[in-house]
């Protein structure tokens, strides 16, 4: 991943919170697509 797009990630999820401290991140975003949109906005369900 080229350090400009880990940058961006970095400053996204700076100014957000995480019960699970962003595994889906940590892990290369192997876990990603184990999120769901439920329709409330910018909130996700996170599936990990």
């Amino acid at each position: 991943m080229a350090e400009e797009h880990k940058r961006r990630i970095e400053e996204i999820i700076g100014g957000m919170k995480c019960p699970r401290d962003f595994k889906c991140c940590k892990g290369r975003f192997a876990n990603v697509r184990k999120a769901k949109d439920i329709g409330i906005g910018s909130f996700l369900e996170c599936l990990v």
